[in-house]
């Protein structure tokens, strides 16, 4: 759910991309920071205490999360002009000019108080993380304590199952609270005048969030009546000899608990002996690392893909996050179901697993270039992406014209260098032209019709900027662009599975290649790496890489805020470039291991 709302929290809290990234990584490093305690701590007290104890942390952090939003006061959008019938275009266009964001109470959004909030998102998003590894952990080692033998396998799987649908659960709930304006329940939002396909729109972010929040903790409370351990199923009682011998055993521990310090020595040699067996196998270290690269890929894609395809195609925040949930994630599900089946059916064994795992990726590869070619043009925004069209320069007696190429692209320019318009206010409208224009006033527009209710405007007129003076609607203008939305949609779906599906027999690769007493450590040591060269650096570098390719910053008071504008062909290069060169290395580092099985 939260990345489904990153979006929304760019323009409330005016952060770039990395900064959005950074946040997206801090519930993963602090489950990597408590994950060795909380695994400790829990094989030795009451598990299903520490995750209830688990939700509740994570309940705790989605509230905070939410709370910023309730202390930066209502969010201000420009009142719509109107002239009530006057004829005179100079006080429009006065006005118009005047419509700046700094008209506002600067004190109430300083770099401090904005550094104060993002303070409080980081607060919520390591509770989150640290609240969700009892869970991760404990949990399934109490699942599987306590199922039946021959039916664990099925439990454990449906959770497995439920992890990887969730993400999909989550993108449409967003979906839904982002169509939603950020000041519900605060404002009449029959008196907003935009709409969710404007770039201004900031949906209700924190609706969710403290649905969460009352969500987690309500499934708290049963852990806490959970005993510490349950009844044994029937199959695995023990018979009279077991329970004898375990008396036994029982009765030696104190004996043994003497000696235990000298094993000391012989156990700490022995991890140093068992790490060097690790770390000089080389088919785990190579298909660890081909895990890496492609954990780091799927991570930028859950956290960013949503915002490349809203930027790309000009789609809303709620539609992109919509196919995102019900096609990219499902694919993964089916993929990492299709994987563990055919492991399975046709009892691979090591080779087997090795080679299709070699084979997948060399298709994935090969779709995942494919995605480069879904591209788009730039929007066609005046005085940035393109030059005005041909004018005559106003009180230019002569009548002479100027032609395209000798007009700098810049936002003022001769048409509307006479309004004193502010770059500081993003209010596009639609040139009947089909040109967006950055605002009205730097349309040069002279007058605006308004709707039934006198409150939202209809058209702007008399617009200076747009060749033969035609009117402006609000918003931007629509792109055919935006039908590629459904076919790439749909090929990530397809991209999900193929991808996803090697999964399964990667990892039986994992724990098939280590002796069975490492087994336990070379897990941990994956879990390890995973997260220090994947999980956590993965949304901050693609945020950062994102952030290359913005065209135009908000200023907020004199502070750079978010991003306004992107450039689509250095976007695409930042987001599909980088996670090709990814997937590269996965390629590289799979073939490496094909060959080391081989020999």
């Amino acid at each position: 759910y939260f990345k489904g709302v990153l979006t929304s929290i760019e323009k409330q809290f005016k952060l770039n991309s990395s900064s959005t990234g950074s946040l997206a990584s801090g519930a993963e490093f602090s489950a990597l920071c408590v994950v060795a305690f909380v695994s400790y701590l829990g094989g030795k007290s009451h598990r299903p205490v520490i995750l209830g104890l688990g939700a509740c942390s994570m309940g705790l952090g989605s509230f905070l999360m939410a709370m910023p939003h309730f202390f930066m006061g209502k969010l201000v959008f420009y009142q719509p002009i109107t002239t009530k019938g006057s004829s005179n275009k100079n006080t429009l266009l006065a006005m118009l000019a005047n419509k700046s964001i700094c008209n506002t109470n600067c004190s109430s959004d300083t770099p401090e108080m904005r550094s104060s909030y993002y303070g409080v998102l980081m607060l919520g998003e390591l509770l989150i993380g640290a609240g969700s590894t009892p869970m991760m952990t404990l949990g399934v080692a109490y699942l599987d304590d306590h199922a039946p033998k021959n039916s664990a396998s099925l439990y454990i799987s449906i959770s497995w199952f439920m992890l990887v649908l969730s993400p999909a659960a989550g993108f449409i709930v967003s979906a839904v609270m982002v169509n939603m304006f950020v000041d519900i329940g605060r404002v009449d939002v029959d008196l907003v005048t935009i709409t969710p396909s404007d770039p201004r729109w900031i949906g209700a972010w924190w609706l969710g969030l403290l649905i969460g929040s009352f969500l987690l903790f309500l499934v708290a409370v049963p852990f806490f009546f959970f005993p510490r351990s349950l009844p044994k199923p029937h199959e695995d009682t023990k018979n009279p000899e077991q329970m004898k011998m375990d008396t036994i055993r029982e009765e030696d521990e104190d004996e043994e608990d003497e000696k235990r310090y000298d094993f000391v020595f012989h156990v700490f040699a022995g991890f140093f002996k068992a790490l060097k067996r690790i770390l000089f196998n080389l088919v785990f270290i190579s298909v660890n690392i081909m895990g890496i690269f492609e954990i780091n890929i799927t991570h930028a894609v859950i956290v960013f893909l949503p915002k490349y395809m809203e930027l790309t195609f000009s789609l809303s925040a709620s539609q992109a996050n919509f196919l995102v949930g019900v096609a990219s994630i499902p694919g993964a599900a089916i993929g990492i179901i299709g994987g563990g089946y055919l492991v399975k059916r046709f009892k691979w064994g090591l080779p087997g697993c090795i080679n299709f795992c070699f084979g997948t990726q060399i298709v994935s590869f090969a779709m995942f270039c494919v995605l480069y070619t879904f591209q788009c043009p730039n929007m066609y925004l005046a005085g940035v992406t393109l030059p005005y069209h041909t004018i005559k320069a106003p009180g230019n007696g002569t009548g002479m014209v100027i032609p395209p190429w000798m007009i700098n692209i810049t936002l003022p320019n001769m048409c509307n260098g006479h309004c004193g318009c502010q770059e500081t206010t993003f209010e596009p409208v639609c040139g009947a032209d089909w040109i967006t224009y950055f605002s009205p006033c730097f349309a040069s527009c002279t007058g605006t019709v308004m709707s039934a209710d006198g409150i939202t405007p209809t058209n702007y007129t008399g617009c200076a900027c747009i060749k033969g003076g035609l009117h402006a609607t609000p918003g931007v203008c629509p792109t055919p662009c935006t039908a590629k939305a459904i076919p790439f949609v749909v090929y990530m779906f397809f991209l999900a599975i193929v991808t996803a599906i090697g999964q399964a027999p990667a990892f039986m690769v994992l724990i098939r290649v280590v002796d069975v007493e490492d087994k336990p450590f070379a897990l941990g040591l994956q879990y390890l790496a995973t997260r220090l060269f994947a999980s956590i650096p993965a949304p901050i570098y693609f945020g950062a890489a994102i952030d290359t390719s913005c065209m135009m910053w908000s200023t907020v008071c004199g502070k750079r805020g978010s991003c306004w504008l992107y450039d689509n062909d250095l976007l695409r290069k930042a987001f599909v470039g980088v996670g090709i060169g990814l997937k590269a290395g996965a390629l590289v580092w799979s073939f490496v291991a094909f060959m080391a099985v081989r020999r």
